[in-house]
Formats: C-alpha cells, sequence, structure tokens
C-alpha cells in the first residue's frame, strides 16, 4: 500500500534475524535513517526488539506506528509496566479492532489510539456473484483442530448423510500434529478435498467459485479480524462463523453471514442446510459480502494512516 503511493519505503522481517544475525546491522541502519517506522509485533519482537527501537526512535526524533493484529495485545500487556509506558508514547497505536481500542482506552488510558482495519488491496477484484448448482463450501485457513476442523467435519457428515451434493473444499498449511486427524477425516467423507495453497493472485478467483465460506475458529478469545474473512467478501462469499470475541464486530449476522455458537455446532449444519433451501438469501448475503468489504480496501486504510506520515 505504501510502496504504491511513496518512494523510500523500506521493509525488515524479524525472522530474518534467526537465519543471518548479521542483518540486524541492515535492520539498525533501517532504524537510524527513519522518518516514520510502522510496527507489525509479535510477542518476541516486543520483548527484545521493539525497546532498542522505541530508544532510537526517541533519540533521532522518528515516529512509531504500532499496529498490533490479532488481539492478543490487550491481556499480553498487563503484567509489563515498562512496556506499556513505552507504547503508550509513541505516535500511534492502530489495532484492528474497534473492541482492542476501546480496551486500550479505558485499561491503560491511553490516548494515542486509532482504529486501523486489516485491508486488502483491490486492484482488479471482480465483483460478480453466483451461484451454483449444488452448493459447494470453503475452508480457507490454517488447517488445524483449534480453527474448528471438528465442525467443519461434523458438517461434511450431515451433508454426506443428509445433501450429498454439497462439498468442503480446504485450502491452507496443514498442521503438522494435526495431519493424521485431517487425513483419515479426509478419507471417510467423500464430499471433502484438500486442494492445498493459493497464492496470493488465486485467491478472489478461487473463492469466488464458491457459495459459503466456513469459518468455525475455537480461538475465541484471542482471534482478531481475520484476513479468511476479508477475502470471502471481497470474493463476494458470505461466512458462518463461529462466535469468537470479536466476531459481532466484523459478521453482521444475517447481512453478510450468520454467527454460530461454537458449543452448538449443529447450528453450523442447519445454517447451510437453511441457505441451501433459501438460494435467495444465499445470493443476497453475497451482495452484502461484496458491499461490506468496500470498508476495507487499501484506498479506506490509507485514508486513515496518511495523517501520521
Amino acid at each position: 500500500m505504501l510502496k504504491s503511493r511513496s518512494a523510500g519505503v523500506h521493509y525488515f522481517d524479524t525472522q530474518d534475524l534467526r537465519f543471518s544475525k548479521f542483518s540486524v546491522f541492515r535492520l539498525l541502519h533501517d532504524i537510524l535513517r527513519m522518518r516514520v517506522g510502522i510496527i507489525i509485533p509479535a510477542s518476541n519482537m516486543l520483548k527484545w526488539i521493539f525497546p532498542i527501537v522505541f530508544i532510537i526512535s526517541k533519540i533521532c526524533r522518528s515516529k512509531i506506528i504500532f499496529i498490533p493484529v490479532g488481539g492478543w495485545l490487550c491481556w499480553y500487556l498487563k503484567d509489563k509496566r515498562t512496556l506499556c509506558r513505552m507504547i503508550s508514547n509513541v505516535e500511534v497505536v492502530m489495532p484492528q479492532t474497534m473492541d482492542d481500542v476501546n480496551a486500550l482506552k479505558n485499561q491503560f488510558k491511553w490516548d494515542n489510539v486509532e482504529y486501523f482495519p486489516n485491508f486488502r488491496i483491490t486492484t482488479n477484484r471482480n465483483t460478480d456473484v453466483r451461484l451454483n448448482e449444488h452448493l459447494r463450501l470453503v475452508f480457507f485457513a490454517r488447517i488445524n483442530k483449534k480453527k474448528g476442523l471438528d465442525v467443519v467435519f461434523y458438517i461434511a457428515d450431515k451433508l454426506q448423510k443428509n445433501l450429498p451434493n454439497i462439498t468442503i473444499d480446504f485450502y491452507g498449511q496443514i498442521n503438522e500434529a494435526d495431519r493424521g486427524y485431517f487425513e483419515k477425516e479426509l478419507a471417510w467423507h467423500t464430499n471433502t478435498e484438500y486442494k492445498g495453497f493459493l497464492q496470493p493472485e488465486q485467491i478472489y478467483d478461487v473463492l469466488r467459485q464458491y457459495d459459503i465460506l466456513l469459518f468455525p475458529t475455537r480461538y475465541i478469545n484471542d482471534e482478531g479480524f481475520p484476513g479468511t474473512i476479508l477475502d470471502g467478501y471481497m470474493s463476494g462469499v458470505p461466512v458462518i462463523a463461529s462466535n469468537w470475541c470479536h466476531s459481532k464486530e466484523f459478521v453482521r449476522d444475517g447481512y453478510c453471514g450468520y454467527i454460530c455458537d461454537i458449543n452448538d455446532i449443529d447450528s453450523f449444519y442447519q445454517k447451510v442446510a437453511y441457505l441451501n433451501e433459501n438460494r435467495d438469501v444465499l445470493m443476497q448475503l453475497k451482495k452484502n459480502a461484496l458491499r461490506e468489504s468496500e470498508k476495507y480496501t487499501d484506498a479506506a486504510a490509507f485514508n486513515i494512516i496518511k495523517k501520521y506520515l
């Protein structure tokens, strides 16, 4: 997003430090020269690298834009006073959810917090929506049990018995610890198939071939704004999601998808069966999903962040 609008943008992935210790010199070089630093942290980065970046930014009078991805920052900071003091003194903290914005303002009394949504680059996006004769469902996320694989296979089991023409395809990286379970369930259910990985340039063309996206995550307390859901909206695909902590902020129940209680997994199947019987409702959900995606374009995101650059 920034490179398309400005020259002189440099990028450093702190994972590089694991493979080459000499890359620390490039990191220090970039920090010393930066005017504005945008930090997208993970917990280890906050613990070991952020304090160094913060101190240098104060010496060099450069600005830091702090963008925490996911819903983990508030609970992570509860017992870290020094780190809290540092982050409270950056230019701006920009969480992806309004819940986190309000929590940081109310719990930590920070006044440098502003909402910054997850977003996607939207060049040449196809805005047509269509339905398949036999519904096609998709699971597009990391393939592990915590993402709700058991719920998806429960749906597959019920569909296999009652609506055998409806299929479920899986895309994503398989968690090795769950590979045995996943492959066993795939073999048992004839209406499921693993389709591998999608490259970024493939996502919208592939997802728009589906009718419903399944997102029964069990990360109830630390799921932020999943890119999976955003990719679904951008493709005109509504979502049936679990009631994770931020679900109501991003899934407008009955408008661009449905929210189901993760402890009532039959409700997920019931929503699929309902939409199979009510294709007009499903078509409206698909159109609404596309409308919802307009909130999360790169243009909308840039309008928020540009005043800090």
